[in-house]
């Protein structure tokens, strides 16, 4: 499975790497006492997952102090900083957003 034949609890709270190792101690102990079983050697357990996703996104999140650059986007926006408000623009020559400079919101 997409993530080792864990549960996403185990995988969430850490647990991950405990249960992959008493897994792996229950296959050894099988394949010792019948080793015939096993065409292929030893069983392994399969890896923990490095990353889980149901939607994976398709872009990093902006950092603070990234800038997006819109100029192919047929779309750009045109932030008023002092007053939060903001007008959407249609076209193609759009000036980069500096993620810095927005306010907070809380």
């Amino acid at each position: 499975s997409g993530i080792g034949l864990l549960t996403p609890e185990d995988v969430h709270l850490g647990r991950a790497a405990a249960r992959l190792a008493a897994r792996a101690e229950v296959l050894a102990s099988a394949y010792a006492a019948h080793p015939e079983r096993f065409v292929r050697g030893v069983p392994h357990p399969a890896p923990a997952p490095t990353a889980v996703w149901i939607n994976p996104p398709k872009l990093p999140p902006p950092a603070l102090g990234d800038t997006l650059d819109l100029g192919g986007s047929p779309q750009s926006h045109d932030l008023d900083l002092g007053t939060g408000v903001g007008t959407l623009q249609t076209n193609a020559s759009a000036a980069p957003i500096n993620f810095a400079t927005l306010p907070a919101l809380h």
